[in-house]
């Protein structure tokens, strides 16, 4: 059963209201179960909530755990990454930071237009390593990294 929360005009679906009007921002593994159809948590899945204010007002829709050393030294093995469903892949951020499930697994990545069409360049921030493509195809689903919690 996919999440059917009640939220408030700013906060995302995936904002669950436990008190006082405050909505919780879902923590979810980083090998998320999503609805291929619609882009939708399952619930049993969630692991936490967290009330982070700022996350809210950038619109971010769920956090996941950094897990790996790929995007280092901008975000590091445990650091708490605040993202958003990305539904209209027709326009990219080139450059930013993505989280693209795919087929294979989950992974997070700078995205980069390719000359191979239908096709997107990969890159980590850990030069160690190498760029890569990745067919359009391939991802079920998409998100933007919004916000970080850095950990020490």
């Amino acid at each position: 059963m996919a999440v059917k929360w009640k939220t408030a005009h700013a906060h995302t679906k995936y904002s669950k209201k436990l008190y006082d009007d405050q909505f919780y921002i879902p923590l979810i593994p980083l090998q998320p179960v999503i609805d291929k159809l619609n882009n939708e948590l399952k619930e049993n899945f969630i692991l936490d909530s967290y009330l982070i204010p700022e996350f809210k007002q950038r619109g971010i829709e769920y956090i996941i755990r950094m897990s790996g050393s790929s995007m280092c030294p901008k975000y590091n093995n445990g650091d708490l990454l605040g993202c958003k469903f990305v539904h209209d892949t027709s326009f990219y951020q080139w450059g930013e930071v993505y989280v693209l499930n795919t087929k294979q697994g989950t992974m997070i990545k700078r995205l980069f237009p390719s000359e191979i069409e239908g096709s997107l360049e990969c890159r980590s921030d850990n030069e160690e390593y190498p760029p890569f493509l990745i067919n359009k195809d391939s991802i079920c689903s998409l998100s933007i990294v919004l916000g970080m919690l850095k950990l020490e």
